[in-house]
């Protein structure tokens, strides 16, 4: 091989390894848009994850207070660790009224209240402002012990054009500081997209 061409091909590799590293690796994530149901977005998620069927409720009754009607529910989670049924899990919620995630309005006292009456030694690790996308909102993270594991859990909360929104990850405790990486990128990626509460066409 010429050793121009070889030089030209070194430094090519370098740039291209240092572009992909300075991008976050951005390959590596899939692009997951919901535009029908209650309240349109758009994230970026691992591309070894896989998407749970889309749980849309529309003007439902149900028993179960946290899936209320006029709300949607999607999971992701990885087909390798046991998918949707094991850590690490990532949801999104977001309706016009989510049972006892919001018994006071948007305030998160309550919702951290029923933590603690439910047990499983939980403990509050933090409780701070999040920015997502421009908007302001509240994140918790918290630790409680499931009957398999230990666990970490971070939630972050907003209300944002008449909705609320629940962004979630559960990890087990041994991995939360790698799976934390992924959580900070899907708020990073996150977008609101146009809410209809009415539903797409």
């Amino acid at each position: 091989m010429d050793k121009r061409l070889f030089i030209l091909l070194l430094i090519l590799i370098v740039f291209l390894t240092a572009f992909l590293y300075l991008t976050g690796c951005k390959s590596d994530y899939k692009t997951f848009t919901l535009q029908n149901g209650v309240g349109h977005f758009s994230l970026m998620y691992p591309s070894s994850y896989k998407v749970k069927n889309m749980n849309i409720y529309r003007s439902i009754s149900l028993d179960y207070s946290d899936w209320a009607s006029d709300s949607t529910h999607i999971f992701i989670g990885d087909p390798l660790l046991g998918e949707f049924d094991s850590p690490p899990v990532i949801g999104v919620a977001v309706g016009s009224w989510l049972g006892d995630i919001f018994d006071s309005g948007s305030d998160l006292d309550s919702r951290l209240e029923r933590l603690k009456k439910d047990g499983y030694d939980f403990r509050l690790i933090s409780r701070e402002p999040v920015k997502v996308d421009g908007q302001w909102g509240e994140q918790i993270v918290y630790f409680y012990r499931d009957i398999s594991a230990p666990m970490i859990v971070r939630e972050a909360y907003f209300y944002y054009e008449g909705l609320y929104w629940r962004i979630s990850m559960d990890s087990y405790e041994a991995a939360a500081e790698v799976d934390k990486k992924v959580y900070k990128y899907i708020l990073k990626t996150f977008r609101f997209l146009d809410v209809d509460l009415e539903g797409s066409k």
